[in-house]
């Protein structure tokens, strides 16, 4: 559901924020393996956003009838 979504949304958001919170080791990784958490968690947030919008372009279009059959 799209509400699922923006919490996985928000959820990696708090984990580019926060990466010491989620990623045990963080300060001991290399910094290679910290940039390609990063890109990770930002891709994620990319994917999720378009889902997002791909459901909500569905919902209109299905409610673009005027929600009433005739």
């Amino acid at each position: 559901s799209i509400r699922s979504l923006k919490k996985n949304i928000a959820l990696h958001q708090q984990k580019q924020q926060n990466p010491n919170k989620y990623c045990p080791g963080w300060d001991g990784k290399r910094k290679k393996e910290k940039e390609g958490l990063l890109w990770y968690w930002e891709k994620e947030i990319r994917r999720y956003e378009k889902q997002v919008l791909q459901a909500e372009e569905e919902m209109k279009r299905r409610d673009g009838g005027g929600g009433v059959n005739r």
